[in-house]
């Protein structure tokens, strides 16, 4: 949900939290968070990434996903996560 007003504060309850604007900086949990970022999350967590470091973000979970994924033949091969983890170092 989006409100956008330009010159009054908006507030608009959902459920028992009060939005108070959009496109704001705020700090959750002692992480700022500035509009712009990239926000993602799951049920394992979230992850804020500034806008500015995308790229090299995105470079580094590319080259870690193309590493894990290179290890399916020896997981296969080895038919143990364990046992992949102790010959490599990591999965």
């Amino acid at each position: 949900m989006e409100v956008r007003e330009a010159r009054r504060i908006v507030t608009v309850f959902v459920h028992h939290y009060r939005f108070a604007g959009a496109r704001i900086s705020v700090v959750c949990n002692g992480v700022p968070v500035n509009p712009g970022d990239i926000v993602v999350a799951d049920s394992d967590g979230v992850a804020v990434v500034p806008r500015a470091q995308a790229q090299p973000v995105l470079a580094l979970a590319q080259q870690m996903d193309y590493k894990e994924h290179s290890m399916y033949a020896v997981i296969e091969q080895l038919k143990s996560i364990v046992e992949t983890v102790k010959k490599s170092g990591r999965l």
